[in-house]
């Protein structure tokens, strides 16, 4: 595998945008900072008040910025790898861009995306498409529709379909007042029935 560009670690440590391959649709990723995130949804023109998503490498990046229950494992290990994106409480509180308190996490598989995060760290991971438009399946054509240049493009295949199925896990308190486990916000490439079924069993 190729080593990931300088230009596209100096942009991401500048805190600018740049635009990465996952298994699903191209990613616009930046890091989770005040600067970037105004840069990010200035380019995307999204809400303020609709948060991103937050990809990570590893269940080891994760731990560093939510709490993550067995409830959340489980989910993760029997979810087809990168399928689902779940909300997590913080453990210090983010920018509310990226959820403030809740925090949605998507444990990446691209292996291009994971050599990034690897180096970078935990990075937004919402489609790289101004908001409202459909997303290209590749990367390039991602770049083209931002305006982005060459070197703020990390090249990969991209499957393209859906995006990651968006969950929400109840706290124990909720439970047990009769609320579903798992409750979907956006579904995605895993269907809601098979996340159902999961929770159920």
């Amino acid at each position: 595998m190729d080593e990931i560009p300088p230009t596209i670690l100096a942009r991401i440590d500048a805190e600018e945008c740049v635009i990465y391959p996952t298994t699903t649709l191209p990613g616009l990723g930046c890091r989770p900072t005040p600067a970037a995130l105004d840069r990010l949804f200035a380019l995307k023109g999204r809400p303020a008040d609709m948060p991103v998503s937050l990809a990570v490498a590893s269940i080891e990046q994760a731990e560093a910025i939510v709490e993550i229950p067995p409830l959340a494992r489980k989910l993760i290990a029997a979810a087809p790898p990168a399928s689902i994106s779940i909300v997590l409480r913080a453990i210090e509180k983010m920018d509310a861009r990226v959820g403030g308190d809740a925090v949605a996490i998507r444990l990446l598989a691209h292996p291009v995306a994971i050599q990034l995060l690897s180096i970078t760290g935990p990075l937004t991971a919402t489609s790289a498409n101004p908001s409202g438009m459909v997303c290209p399946d590749d990367c390039a054509t991602a770049g083209q529709l931002l305006n982005f240049p060459e070197d703020a493009i990390l090249t990969g295949d991209c499957a393209g379909g859906l995006p990651s199925t968006l969950v929400r896990l109840s706290t124990s308190a909720e439970i047990a007042q009769g609320l579903p486990s798992v409750t979907i916000m956006r579904e995605g490439i895993l269907p809601s029935s098979r996340v159902i079924e999961w929770s159920m069993n």
